[in-house]
């Protein structure tokens, strides 16, 4: 499955489910399973980013997707790895970020 061919509303002023979200980051992630330490579809939401073997450019490259699917902008703070300790921290950034549902 090609990044972003997961159903999930964009553009259109609504936003994804969390789940969808979490299915969306997994995708992207997929993109970079080199640098992971196992599959993305067993990245776990809660375990240390380290851990998972994700890396700020792995970050980079899950919220530009959103960017460009969502039409949304990200501020510099909330692109820095440091302020996340798992992937649920960034799946919540950019749940927020979202377009009201």
């Amino acid at each position: 499955m090609a990044t972003g061919d997961r159903q999930m509303a964009s553009r259109d002023g609504r936003g994804g489910s969390p789940r969808q979200i979490r299915d969306v980051i997994q995708d992207v992630l997929r993109e970079r399973e080199d640098v992971l330490r196992g599959p993305a579809d067993r990245v776990s939401f809660e375990a240390p980013l380290a851990d998972s073997g994700i890396d700020s450019i792995s970050l980079v490259f899950v919220f530009a997707h959103f960017e460009r699917a969502h039409d949304v902008t990200f501020e510099n703070e909330e692109l820095d790895p440091r302020r996340y300790s798992c992937l649920a921290d960034v799946a919540a950034t950019i749940e927020r970020r979202l377009p009201v549902r």
